[in-house]
């Protein structure tokens, strides 16, 4: 069985990081590219991306296909200068290592929240999931949720919007819950400095 979902839940914790730890973004022309070399946080798994959304007015937002996790928010300060707002770490590898705990910037899911003793019922039977907090599950549960997973990402440049879709299928029986989850994120940059989420 597919239940299609656009995910609504997700963990974008906004606060300023210190210059030691927010990576500096290379410039790049209004439009959306995949990170490299030392301006990127990409540092040690060839199978996660860094990508980057930019537009006119220069506000920058990156992000990474490896849990759909936002790792910088660039905007313009009142006196014109670009900052970081974005919680997080300043390596991929560092992501992977500790964000199991915060899920800075990251899309959570199967559902946002706790499930107490890890358990709940669907049509009369008992479902057991893969606790991760004591006995119960938090934030869609223990690794590997889709907060740990390679999402596929697909960039578009629509009129003045940048974005970037970013979808994941997870199979039946993922962390013992029944069905198989199609989930769509949207990230689209807009002109006037705004980041929608769909």
């Amino acid at each position: 069985m597919r239940y299609p979902i656009i995910i609504a839940a997700f963990a974008l914790l906004a606060s300023c990081t210190s210059a030691a730890t927010a990576p500096r973004l290379t410039p790049i022309s209004a439009g959306v590219a995949e990170a490299s070399g030392i301006a990127g946080i990409v540092d040690d798994d060839a199978e996660i991306r860094e990508f980057v959304l930019r537009n006119e007015a220069g506000m920058t937002v990156r992000f990474l296909n490896y849990g759909a996790v936002i790792t910088a928010i660039e905007v313009p300060d009142e006196q014109g200068q670009f900052e970081n707002v974005v919680l997080g770490y300043g390596s991929e590898s560092e992501y992977r290592a500790l964000n199991g705990n915060n899920l800075f910037g990251a899309v959570v899911g199967r559902y946002a929240g706790r499930i107490a003793n890890a358990r709940f019922n669907l049509d009369g039977k008992e479902v057991q999931l893969q606790p991760n907090l004591g006995k119960h599950a938090l934030h869609g549960g223990a690794e590997p949720g889709i907060a740990f997973k390679i999402w596929n990402v697909e960039p578009f440049k629509d009129g003045q919007n940048v974005g970037a879709r970013l979808t994941l299928t997870d199979p039946a029986g993922a962390q013992n819950f029944p069905g198989e989850l199609d989930l769509r994120v949207i990230y689209i940059l807009q002109p006037d400095n705004s980041l929608r989420i769909e």
